[in-house]
């Protein structure tokens, strides 16, 4: 939803995709 680059990528990334 939020950019994941603001805070971690990696977390974000694996509950994104």
């Amino acid at each position: 939803m939020d950019e994941p680059s603001t805070t971690q990528p990696m977390l974000y990334d694996a509950k994104v995709f």
